[in-house]
C-alpha cells in the first residue's frame, strides 16, 4: 500500500507545486469571489474570544452563522482554519479533496474486485481527471465527489454482508 500512496502522491505534488512550493494559490471562480471571502470570515469568527462562532456580526447587521450550511462550520476541512495560517488551511481545503478522491475510488475498485493495478489505474483518473480537478474552485462539490466512491463501497459492502464497521464508513 506504500506504494500505492507514492503513485497518488506524485502526481498531486507536480499539480499542486506551485500552490506547495512556489507561494501561489486558488483563485478561480467561486474560490475568489466567495470562498475566500467566507473562509476569511470562519478563520476571523474561530479566532475571535466567543469560541464557537455561531453568529457574524459583519453581514446585514448579524446573522445566524453556525446554522448557515454554506459557512460549513463543522465540516472538518473547516477546522484547519483553526489550526493553521489561513492561507495554508485555505489551500488545503482544496488540495486534500483531491489527494482524498484516490484512494476512495481505489477503495470502490477493490470493493468491486478489481485488480490492484485497475484500482491504481481508476484512482489516478479519478483523482486528476476532469471531474474532480473541474470541481477544485466548487469546494462543496469537490468534497462530494471525492468521498462518493468510498460511500459507495461502503453501501456494497453493507448489501453483501451488513456490518458495524461498514455502516458507520458509510455514515461517516
Amino acid at each position: 500500500w506504500s506504494s500505492f500512496g507514492v503513485v497518488l502522491a506524485l502526481p498531486a505534488l507536480f499539480l499542486f507545486r506551485k500552490v506547495l512550493f512556489g507561494g501561489e494559490t486558488f483563485v478561480e471562480r467561486d474560490l475568489l469571489a466567495f470562498y475566500r471571502a467566507s473562509r476569511r470570515v470562519l478563520a476571523n469568527l474561530l479566532s475571535g474570544p466567543i469560541g464557537l462562532p455561531m453568529w457574524n456580526p459583519w453581514v446585514g447587521s448579524g446573522q445566524p452563522f453556525a446554522a448557515n450550511p454554506q459557512n460549513e462550520l463543522f465540516h472538518p476541512l473547516s477546522w484547519l482554519f483553526a489550526a493553521l495560517p489561513f492561507e495554508w488551511a485555505f489551500r488545503l481545503q482544496v488540495i486534500l479533496p483531491v489527494l482524498a478522491a484516490g484512494p476512495a475510488m481505489a477503495f470502490l475498485l477493490l470493493t468491486l474486485g478489481r485488480s490492484r493495478f485497475a484500482a491504481l489505474f481508476g484512482a489516478l483518473g479519478w483523482a486528476f481527471g476532469g471531474y474532480i480537478l473541474s470541481t477544485t474552485n466548487l469546494p462543496p462539490i469537490l468534497v462530494g465527489a471525492a468521498a462518493a466512491p468510498a460511500l459507495l463501497a461502503f453501501l456494497v459492502r453493507l448489501a453483501r454482508r451488513p456490518s458495524k464497521g461498514d455502516a458507520a464508513g458509510a455514515a461517516l
